[in-house]
Formats: C-alpha cells, sequence, structure tokens
C-alpha cells in the first residue's frame, strides 16, 4: 500500500516538473485600428481574435486605436492576428479590411 502510494506521489511530481520545464515562447504584437469607433468594434475584433490558435491576450485602447495581442509564437505570427483582424471587416496595420465583412458590420462601427 504505501509503495503505491509513493508511486503515485513520485509519477505526479514527474508531471509537474515537466510541465513547469515547458516554456511558452510569449510575443507581443501591436496593431493599428485606423476604424475602430465604439464598443461593438472592440467585441467584433477581440471576437476575431479569439479564434486564432496562441492568442493568450487582448487589450484594445479605443482612445489610441491601437490593439495589444499576446499570442504564442509557435502558434501564430503577427500576420495571422492583422488578417483575422481584416477579415474581421477593419484595417489592421497595413492589411486592408474585408469589404464582405465590413458591409456587414453595424452601422455605428462603420467610418463615414
Amino acid at each position: 500500500m504505501n509503495k503505491s502510494i509513493f508511486g503515485i506521489l513520485l509519477i505526479t511530481l514527474a508531471f509537474s516538473f515537466y510541465s513547469c520545464a515547458e516554456k511558452v515562447a510569449v510575443a507581443e504584437s501591436k496593431v493599428n485600428l485606423p476604424g475602430l469607433q465604439c464598443e461593438s468594434c472592440v467585441v467584433t475584433i477581440k471576437t476575431a481574435l479569439k479564434s486564432v490558435d496562441g492568442v493568450s491576450g487582448i487589450e484594445i485602447d479605443k482612445k489610441t486605436k491601437v490593439a495589444t495581442v499576446k499570442f504564442d509564437k509557435s502558434k501564430t505570427d503577427a500576420s495571422k492576428i492583422e488578417t483575422a483582424i481584416a477579415k474581421s471587416g477593419y484595417d489592421a496595420n497595413e492589411m486592408k479590411k474585408d469589404m464582405t465583412a465590413y458591409n456587414g458590420l453595424p452601422d455605428c462601427c462603420k467610418i463615414d
């Protein structure tokens, strides 16, 4: 009985050390969002970014119109992040918005 408990404890410790040793290469990308207008825009962009595998953090400043996105470099990159935003109907840095998605946005999210 004691040997079984000791064995389980040893295996548990081994797995916990293994998971601690696994480091994630986190990167950060700043994305200019010139078309950002309102909270609905923020929700749409965050929803698009959450669908990108590897994105771990999203902060959007409506005042400066800049998104700060944290992501796992082994799973995605800045280009994929910009593409996801563009496909949701917004310009992202130099990447132009998808016009079909833009036309489907609420009026408050469109630039006059």
